[in-house]
């Protein structure tokens, strides 16, 4: 038996509402900006991957609903591995704050995903903050266990 995740046809469609908070999610971020990208595995290093939205947070630091391609969910009823979802990379920024970078996030077939992000501001009084660039990057789970 093939124990390889086969990526079948993206005829569904699910969401994701990207949340854009600081301080422990205790303030929302206005207008900081959301890029969705294509996730491919075989991908190098610093390739995000296609864009396929830029988004921008509201008042109340959430992004519209998003609506992005995914495997439909049918295809979890039948038998065989099969990869029941599709992934993307998501890059948060604001000026004064660390970017930040979510690597092979799963969207699944009609479901509204939320993806919340607390954004470090970064250091104005030239103090070293420990962190050595300006990005900071989350890694998903390859293969979500549901």
């Amino acid at each position: 038996m093939n124990n390889e995740l086969t990526s079948p046809e993206l005829t569904g469609t699910g969401y994701i509402i990207v949340n854009v908070t600081t301080a422990n999610q205790a303030i929302p971020i206005e207008g900081a900006s959301v890029y969705v990208y294509e996730y491919f595995p075989q991908q190098s290093e610093g390739d995000p991957g296609e864009l396929i939205t830029v988004e921008t947070t509201n008042s109340s630091g959430a992004t519209k609903r998003i609506a992005l391609p995914a495997p439909d969910r049918s295809i979890s009823l039948s038998p065989g591995i099969k990869k029941a979802y599709q992934t993307y990379n998501i890059d948060v920024q604001k000026d004064g704050y660390y970017n930040q970078s979510y690597i092979n996030v799963p969207v699944f077939d009609s479901i509204t995903a939320i993806q919340n992000v607390d954004l470090i501001p970064l250091s104005t009084n030239g103090r070293s903050d420990g962190i050595r660039n300006d990005n900071i990057i989350y890694y998903e789970n390859e293969n979500p266990s549901l």
